[in-house]
């Protein structure tokens, strides 16, 4: 086996795996983001809350 013909897969699994674990990477990042992001209460439930 020769190892010049193998260069070219191993690039390519190579920047698979790169885009795929940096896709994953921002795709959690932003699921974290949405569930914890403050949520801004309706100006009807601060009338409810005074009364």
């Amino acid at each position: 086996m020769n190892p010049d013909t193998d260069l070219p897969l191993l690039l390519s699994l190579v920047l698979r795996f790169w885009l795929v674990a940096h896709a994953w990477v921002l795709l959690v990042r932003w699921a974290e983001a949405r569930v914890t992001r403050p949520t801004v209460p309706s100006p009807g439930s601060i009338e409810k809350e005074t009364s």
